[in-house]
C-alpha cells in the first residue's frame, strides 16, 4: 500500500529541517559572519535535474528493456518521432548539450504517452520532493560552513586515521589511492562513478515519483534528509574531513587532470579560512563531514526504494559496490565513514517506520518511465 503524503513520522524528518533553517541566522549572528545565498545554489540543482531525467529514462528502460522495446514495435511512429526529435536536437547544439535535451525530450514525450491521465500528479510527485530536497542539502551545506567556524573542520581526522589502521591492519585509505593514481585513466572512471550518485538518486526519485506517488517519493527524501541531519550531529561531535587532510603527498600523486584534485584543494583552503575567521568571510556552503559517508547511505536507500524494480535494484547493488572503491581510490573517504553509512542508512529507514529487508511488492511501473 502507498502511503499517504505526510504521516505522523514524518515530522522526524520535517522538525529537524525546520529547526536547522530557523536556527541558521542566530548562528550565522553569533559566528559575527553574513549568510550569502547566489543563484548558484539553484543553478547547480537544474543541470543536475537536467543530468537526472535521461538517467531515470535509461534505468527506466533496461529495467522494462523487453516491455519498451514491444511498445515501440507496436506504434513505429511514436518511435520515429521520437528519434527525428532527438536525431535534431543533436544536430542543432553541441554534442553534449543535444544529447541532454534529446534524452529529456525523449523523456517528456514518453511521459505524455504513458500518462495520459494524472500528469499534474506525477509531475507535482517530482518537483516538490526535489524542492525539498533542494531546501534540506542547502542547509545542511550553509551548517556545514556555520559548524566549520566553531570547530577546526578536520580536528578527529588523526583518530579516524588510527581507526582505519586498526581495520586494515596496518594499511590505509591514502596508499590504496596512491596504488590507484599510478592508472589515471581507471582513476577518471572511478570519479565518474563517484559523482554519478548524484544522477543516479535523482534518477531514482522520478521513478520513485512515477511508480509510487507524491507520498513515497517524500517519505526517501525525508528519509535522505533525516540522515544529513544525523550526520550533521556526528559532524559537530567528531568533525572528521577525509583521508587526503592528512596525507603529506596526497597532491604530489594524484593526478591535477580529475575534478577531484581542484575540489578537494578549495576545500582545504576554505575550512582553513573558516576556522581562521578570515575577514568578511560569508557563510556560502560547503561539505566537509567524513564521518558518515553520504555517498554511501543515499545509494543504500534507493536500493530499499526500488526493491520493486528487481532488475534496477540489482543494478544499484552492483553500482554501490563500485561506489565504495571509487570512495577510497579517490581519498575521499576513510573506511570508517563508509562502515558508517551503512548503519545509519538502516537507522534513518526504520525511523520512519521503513523495513530494509523485508520483501517490496511490486508497485505499478509504467514502461515508458
Amino acid at each position: 500500500m502507498i502511503p499517504s503524503p505526510l504521516d505522523r513520522r514524518d515530522l522526524l524528518h520535517i522538525l529537524p529541517t525546520a529547526f536547522w533553517a530557523l536556527a541558521l541566522l542566530p548562528a550565522c549572528a553569533f559566528a559575527h559572519r553574513r549568510l550569502q545565498l547566489g543563484p548558484e545554489h539553484v543553478v547547480w540543482f537544474v543541470l543536475l535535474g537536467a543530468y537526472c531525467f535521461p538517467v531515470a529514462a535509461l534505468l527506466g528502460i533496461l529495467d522494462r528493456l523487453p516491455e519498451t522495446l514491444a511498445s515501440f514495435r507496436v506504434d513505429r511512429a511514436r518511435f520515429a518521432l521520437a528519434a527525428a526529435a532527438c536525431i535534431l536536437l543533436v544536430a542543432l547544439n553541441e554534442i553534449q548539450i543535444g544529447m541532454i535535451l534529446a534524452a529529456n525530450a525523449f523523456v517528456l514525450m514518453e511521459f505524455l504517452h504513458s500518462h495520459p491521465r494524472g500528469r499534474a500528479e506525477k509531475l507535482l510527485a517530482m518537483i516538490l520532493p526535489a524542492g525539498y530536497f533542494l531546501l534540506g542539502f542547502t542547509l545542511v551545506m550553509l551548517w556545514n560552513d556555520v559548524i566549520a567556524s566553531f570547530r577546526y573542520f578536520a580536528s578527529a581526522d588523526g583518530f579516524a586515521a588510527s581507526v582505519d589502521r586498526f581495520l586494515l591492519a596496518g594499511y590505509s585509505v591514502p596508499r590504496f589511492s596512491a596504488w590507484w593514481s599510478r592508472y589515471p585513466s581507471a582513476l577518471a572512471f572511478l570519479e565518474y562513478v563517484y559523482f554519478f550518485m548524484f544522477n543516479v538518486m535523482g534518477a531514482v526519485l522520478v521513478l520513485l515519483a512515477i511508480d509510487g506517488g507524491l507520498g513515497r517519493a517524500l517519505r526517501a527524501v525525508g528519509i535522505i534528509l533525516l540522515a544529513y541531519t544525523a550526520s550533521l550531529a556526528c559532524y559537530m561531535i567528531w568533525p572528521a574531513h577525509g583521508p587526503y587532510f592528512g596525507d603529506p603527498h596526497h597532491f604530489e600523486v594524484f593526478p591535477r587532470t580529475l575534478a577531484s584534485y581542484g575540489i578537494q584543494l578549495r576545500m582545504l583552503e576554505q575550512g582553513e579560512l573558516l576556522w581562521n575567521h578570515a575577514d568578511m568571510l560569508p557563510i556560502r556552503g560547503n561539505y566537509f563531514i567524513g564521518f558518515p559517508c553520504m555517498h554511501i547511505v543515499q545509494p543504500l536507500i534507493a536500493v530499499h526504494f526500488m526493491r520493486h524494480r528487481p532488475r534496477l535494484c540489482r543494478f544499484l547493488i552492483a553500482y554501490t559496490l563500485i561506489l565504495v572503491i571509487a570512495i577510497l581510490a579517490l581519498d575521499w573517504h576513510y573506511l570508517v565513514d563508509v562502515i558508517g553509512g551503512v548503519p545509519l542508512a538502516w537507522l534513518a529507514l526504520r525511523a520512519l517506520g521503513e523495513h530494509p529487508f523485508r520483501a517490496a511488492g511490486r508497485l505499478p511501473v509504467h514502461i515508458a518511465s
